[in-house]
Parts: C-alpha cells; sequence; structure tokens
C-alpha cells in the first residue's frame, strides 16, 4: 500500500509543477509566485502529513 501512496504523491507533485509553469506562462509574474507559494506550502503539508500518518502506523 505504500508503494502505491507514494506514487501517488509523486504524481501529484509533477502535477503542481506543471500547473506552475502553465500559470507563469499565462499570467502575470507577482500572481504566479503568489500561486506557486501556496502550491509549495500544500505539497510540504501533504508531504508533512504522510510522514506524520507513516510515524504512526498507519501505512
Amino acid at each position: 500500500m505504500s508503494p502505491l501512496i507514494q506514487l501517488f504523491l509523486i504524481i501529484k507533485i509533477y502535477a503542481h509543477l506543471v500547473y506552475n509553469i502553465f500559470v507563469s506562462i499565462t499570467i502575470n509574474r507577482p500572481l504566479t509566485l503568489l500561486i506557486m507559494k501556496i502550491t509549495e506550502g500544500m505539497v510540504q503539508a501533504s508531504v508533512l502529513h504522510t510522514q506524520t500518518e507513516r510515524t504512526q502506523g498507519r501505512f
């Protein structure tokens, strides 16, 4: 089960990266930086959440 979850996280992070590139092409720079910061925070939160669940023995 854990390799599947790791794969999902990797796909999610790559999807965020592709989204950031798309946004930076289509929208002006300050907004892109803001979205990237929010996205980065979301990715870090999801990774931290997974690590927390793993240490509690769910995965």
